[in-house]
């Protein structure tokens, strides 16, 4: 999700919700934005669950300015990686979403490693097809190779951007 920068400081206890329940609520509303959090109690189940959730800091008060400063700091770079990300990964979507139905049946057999033989065959098309197909997903996606490509798609994907029918390949 595109985003502006910035970072959210968030107390562990707030009325109606906890921290970890706002950081995994806005993980899953699709918000990649960096949280520190700050707490009196720094409970150690708490503090290991919010950092494996990708919270850049947790800070005990009282804590002095320069912890938070430096955690700033550091979220504020963390958000920048993450809008350079996107980008490119928006990049990827649109090139990606320039796929016809045919050449996503071959992108689909390419990335679970066939050859171009057994694509035809399974596609019931000529060796030929493929590899003009191939040659447009290359040409579309803007890679040079079945692992650049392959990369290309396992990272996107990864970003829970797959196609709402289970294959596996953007829109």
């Amino acid at each position: 999700m595109a985003q502006r920068g910035g970072c959210v400081i968030s107390e562990f206890r707030l009325f109606g919700m906890n921290g970890i329940a706002l950081q995994e609520a806005m993980l899953a509303a699709g918000y990649r934005m960096p949280i520190i959090f700050v707490t009196r109690f720094a409970e150690t189940p708490l503090t290991v669950r919010a950092i494996k959730a990708g919270a850049i800091k947790v800070l005990e008060k009282p804590f002095s300015r320069q912890d938070l400063w430096d955690a700033l700091q550091n979220a504020i770079v963390v958000a920048d990686q993450i809008r350079r990300i996107d980008a490119q990964h928006t990049t990827v979507r649109r090139r990606l979403s320039r796929f016809t139905p045919k050449e996503r049946q071959v992108l689909e057999l390419i990335t679970a490693g066939k050859p171009n033989k057994e694509i035809a065959a399974t596609l019931a098309v000529s060796v030929r097809t493929v590899e003009t197909r191939r040659h447009q997903i290359f040409k579309k996606s803007g890679t040079e190779s079945v692992a650049e490509l392959v990369k290309v798609v396992l990272e996107t994907n990864g970003l829970g951007a797959a196609k709402e029918d289970g294959s596996g390949i953007l829109e």
